[in-house]
């Protein structure tokens, strides 16, 4: 038995965090399983993140009071589990909706992981969250 630590063992820990353009099979909720194609996988993982939005998402009151308007885009990885490792709003002016942004992303539940040479990698990815009072 190899012991914990073995320099043949780290590949287990040092698992490689990719790009989404750069990954054979993207990280994807189960209702996007069956897709092989990746141009398939992508656009249902983008469905998927718009409709869990607009479902989620709250519109911070002080930023809905002063009718703060915002795109923000959100940097986000999806560890080798399948689960959002970190979650981060790049570029906004309200920290309010960049914090109800990363709220909101930082609880999408657990996807079917990505792969590259069939390994599960971390997926990096990010996508814009549109704030726009009605």
């Amino acid at each position: 038995a190899q012991a914990i630590g073995d320099p043949d063992d780290l590949e287990l820990y040092d698992v490689k965090t990719i790009s989404v353009v750069f990954l054979e099979r993207i990280a994807r909720p189960a209702e996007c399983v069956d897709l092989r194609d990746r141009e398939e996988q992508l656009n249902c993982l983008n469905s998927w993140i718009s409709r869990y939005l607009a479902k989620n998402l709250k519109y911070p009151r002080i930023d809905r009071e002063m009718r703060v308007e915002e795109k923000i885009y959100i940097e986000f990885v999806i560890n080798e589990f399948g689960e959002v490792e970190t979650a981060k709003a790049l570029r906004a002016r309200s920290e309010g909706l960049a914090q109800e942004a990363e709220r909101v992303m930082k609880m999408l539940p657990t996807f079917i992981p990505a792969s590259q040479q069939n390994k599960p990698v971390k997926m990096r990815m990010v996508v814009p969250v549109n704030f726009k009072l009605q």
